[in-house]
């Protein structure tokens, strides 16, 4: 199985590639937790949300779970509060985050 890493959220995203975000979210289709776990290791994303023993992620109603594809790059996401959580392949990740950041102010 190749490996994912957390590639970016969309409050990240930069104006000017906002449009990719859009189709991304466009054409996403809602998967299970169980197939996302398949494809995403979200032991560390879950921790730093605040998941654990008293707060599984199974039971989070607040939460859905979707594949698509960004800037053509096959992806998994979290949808949490209305802030998209993103995945892609590990040797995909900088170059999806750059370009996704690209056109922002710094």
């Amino acid at each position: 199985m190749r490996t994912t890493a957390l590639a970016f959220d969309c409050t990240q995203v930069s104006m000017a590639q906002v449009e990719h975000l859009q189709v991304m979210l466009d054409n996403a289709r809602e998967i299970t937790l169980a197939t996302l776990r398949r494809h995403c290791d979200l032991r560390e994303w879950e921790e730093g949300m605040g998941y654990g023993p008293w707060l599984r992620l199974k039971n989070d109603w607040c939460v859905t779970f979707y594949k698509s594809t960004i800037r053509g790059v096959p992806c998994w996401y979290i949808k949490h509060s209305a802030i998209e959580h993103v995945w892609v392949f590990e040797e995909q990740a900088a170059q999806v985050r750059q370009a996704m950041m690209q056109g922002a102010r710094r």
